[in-house]
């Protein structure tokens, strides 16, 4: 079945919004929800016997700005792989609508607002929900704090702000392996980045 069709019935489904543009190359959907950025893949796996997903959400107002930076996203997939086999013919419509259900459905309902971003941004590591997980890169938790203090200041929340900068000023993080990061340190570097991105002022003491 041409990935266009799984689109299609992605579409009808309510999988993706009439709205949402389409890269048949890529395999990649994306459209606005509120004011967050949606990109969504259908992955070609096993030389193209298999198909996956992965879903990526970020900040609409921030993220266009930030390509190369992470654009303030983070990836969600599926906590066990799930992959079906590639859809042939019109009689896996079935198949596929249950892959797109108990899948991308999920994904796209584990983050409603930019506050919700901030916060999982924050984690220092994966988090589980279900079905699903975010994966976050222990390694990218100083620029995730950053970037959630510049959400949590846009959005005037005193409170949210305020933890993330208990976050900033923790102390090092360090790995079972004994290994550590400076996060302060490493936030400052982050921050010196997006502030020459966005042209905006990042203080983070």
């Amino acid at each position: 079945m041409p990935i266009r069709e799984l689109f299609q019935i992605g579409q009808q489904t309510q999988t993706f919004p009439e709205s949402a543009d389409f890269d048949a190359r890529n395999g990649r959907i994306d459209w606005t929800a509120e004011d967050l950025r949606v990109s969504a893949y259908l992955e070609n796996e096993d030389g193209g016997n298999l198909l996956g997903w992965s879903l990526f959400v970020g900040d609409a107002k921030f993220g266009p700005s930030l390509e190369g930076l992470g654009e303030m996203a983070v990836r969600i997939e599926s906590t066990s792989g799930q992959k079906i086999p590639w859809p042939v013919v019109s009689d896996d419509d079935g198949r596929l609508k249950e892959f797109y259900g108990s899948g991308l459905l999920v994904a796209q309902k584990l983050i409603a607002s930019r506050e919700q971003l901030a916060r999982f941004l924050i984690c220092k590591s994966d988090v589980g929900r279900g079905q699903v997980k975010i994966w976050l890169n222990a390694a990218n938790y100083p620029a995730r704090l950053v970037e959630a203090l510049l959400l949590a200041r846009d959005l005037n929340d005193v409170e949210l702000e305020q933890l993330v900068m208990a976050k900033i000023n923790s102390g090092p993080l360090v790995f079972p392996d004994g290994d550590q990061i400076d996060v302060k340190a490493d936030a400052g570097y982050w921050a010196k980045k997006y502030q020459k991105a966005l042209g905006i002022q990042i203080p983070i003491e």
